[in-house]
């Protein structure tokens, strides 16, 4: 019995499922990240503070999708309000920055 080769959707699918575990074991770094940057306490912060955020966290991200910060979060913009975002919103905004093909 010949087995299977990984195709490469298959692939693709592994490094999803390891980008996925890689990001839940990173959530408390990443609440507390966010619990420094939001100064105010009032559990949301701003697109300014979510930047400082980021760079804080040194994922390696190109320059460039930082600096196009506002076109992710306007892709959840039905969770953000006014610009505020939350540990939530964070979470998914630094899920989306991360490059998970460079996963091995």
């Amino acid at each position: 019995m010949q087995l299977a080769r990984p195709t490469k959707k298959r692939s693709e699918t592994r490094k999803l499922i390891r980008k996925n575990y890689f990001f839940e074991q990173l959530r408390p770094k990443l609440k507390e990240i966010f619990d420094l940057v939001d100064r105010s306490g009032s559990s949301t912060i701003s697109i300014l503070e979510t930047k400082e955020a980021l760079q804080m966290l040194n994922i390696d991200h190109p320059t460039q999708k930082i600096e196009n910060l506002e076109d992710i979060i306007s892709t959840l913009k039905d969770s953000i309000n006014r610009g505020e975002i939350t540990f939530d919103d964070f979470y998914n905004i630094c899920y989306h920055l991360f490059d998970y093909r460079n996963i091995q």
